[in-house]
């Protein structure tokens, strides 16, 4: 019976570690892994940049109408949101300076004052690519439907 425990402690010393298919195995799930989940999280940083877009529409569109309220005009630029000669001006009115009033893709955000509609001013962003129309992450965000 001895014998037979000695060459199975012999057997299993010659057999540490593990053999390259082994590996490769491991290795090529790793991968597969990483990939799925590298997909996953860029699909979701552009679902993120849309969904800050959409919450920065309603911060500023916020500030307009409480600068409205106070001034009882609307600003000609975002600009005056922050910074404005305008008689009983007590800004700013939007925390975060003129880094706050550009979208996730860098750029300014679109403000047009109409004085049609509801709200009577088109705030927004063009998207990824920046030009009017585009679909994806790309596609227009604004405050009102008749944007476009």
């Amino acid at each position: 019976m001895q014998g037979r425990n000695t060459r199975w402690r012999r057997h299993r010393a010659e057999q540490r570690g593990f053999s390259l298919v082994e590996l490769m195995v491991v290795i090529a799930i790793i991968g597969l892994l990483s990939t799925i989940v590298a997909v996953n999280v860029l699909k979701s940083g552009a679902k993120a940049r849309r969904e800050k877009v959409k919450a920065d529409i309603k911060a500023i569109s916020d500030a307009i109408m409480i600068m409205y309220n106070d001034t009882g005009v609307m600003p000609e630029s975002l600009e005056e949101l922050v910074q404005s000669s305008a008689e009983d001006w007590n800004g700013p009115y939007i925390t975060g300076g003129m880094k706050a009033l550009r979208d996730p893709w860098k750029r300014p955000y679109v403000y047009v004052y109409d004085g049609a509609g509801d709200p009577p001013f088109l705030l927004g962003s063009y998207g990824a690519d920046g030009a009017p129309g585009g679909e994806g992450d790309a596609a227009d965000i604004f405050n009102r439907e008749d944007a476009q």
